[in-house]
């Protein structure tokens, strides 16, 4: 790999986005994009994947646009194949692909029940699986799961949504340990209120200092990639400054 930036990660890396397409995945791409590296994009929207696609080439970033659904073990495997086929292998892991519905937990359909974990931690967790192999070949490997504050803060109405955060916050810490032998890195992000276009409320409605900027959470997903190879980011909470943590 070439040698790391001053100010970043190093250029020459393959990496992959879940939910890239728009709002916070799409945030974090660019972030990270540098001339030379390599980014997938993964999400069930081909226009928004190729529109950050589009943002990334100017940037002098390869991407690679895999439209899939995260729940369905074939886009997971095609996805796998098509990373493997266009780079050899795979470098980081952001895991960022995510759903909720903010209402009360009896107003939850059983399908929606089903739906938030199955995007929010299953898909997660299978899609981490599928990769392994992969990121184990590399050699600085690292993973970054997107979480929630309120994977260690419960909050109501969105019940189904805490129980997935509270498990990918589990799950990161558990692989964490586990492939840490093996030259893994796995970390965990933890934000507060974003203003994304989150549980059908649209993006920009959350004026000031009541919510982070989908940059400020691509920065601290920067800023845990950047860490020196004898060092690393277990786990990240952020606020912003208009919510009490």
């Amino acid at each position: 790999m070439a040698a790391q930036h001053e100010a970043g990660p190093p250029a020459a890396t393959r990496l992959l986005v879940t939910g890239g397409g728009r709002g916070l995945g799409r945030a974090i791409a660019t972030a990270l994009a540098a001339p030379g590296r390599r980014i997938a994009l993964f999400g069930r929207q081909p226009a928004d994947l190729e529109r950050t696609a589009g943002e990334l080439r100017t940037l002098g970033v390869e991407p690679l646009v895999c439209a899939g659904d995260l729940t369905s073990a074939t886009d997971r495997a095609t996805l796998a194949t098509a990373i493997d086929k266009a780079w050899g292998g795979l470098d980081w892991l952001v895991n960022n692909a995510g759903l909720g519905f903010n209402k009360p937990f009896l107003e939850h359909t059983p399908d929606e029940l089903d739906r938030v974990i199955a995007v929010n931690l299953t898909g997660l967790m299978q899609l981490t699986h599928t990769l392994l192999p992969l990121l184990l070949e590399a050699p600085a490997p690292h993973i970054v799961n997107i979480a929630s504050d309120i994977g260690r803060r419960p909050i109501g109405r969105l019940v189904p949504y805490v129980a997935a955060k509270h498990g990918v916050v589990g799950f990161s810490q558990a692989l964490r340990l586990e492939l840490r032998p093996l030259g893994v890195k796995v970390g965990v992000i933890l934000p507060g209120r974003i203003d994304t276009g989150f549980a059908n409320r649209p993006e920009g409605s959350r004026p000031g200092p009541e919510a982070l900027r989908p940059a400020d959470v691509a920065a601290a997903v920067r800023t845990m990639l950047s860490q020196p190879p004898t060092a690393q980011i277990d786990e990240l909470t952020l606020h912003p400054m208009g919510q009490d943590a």
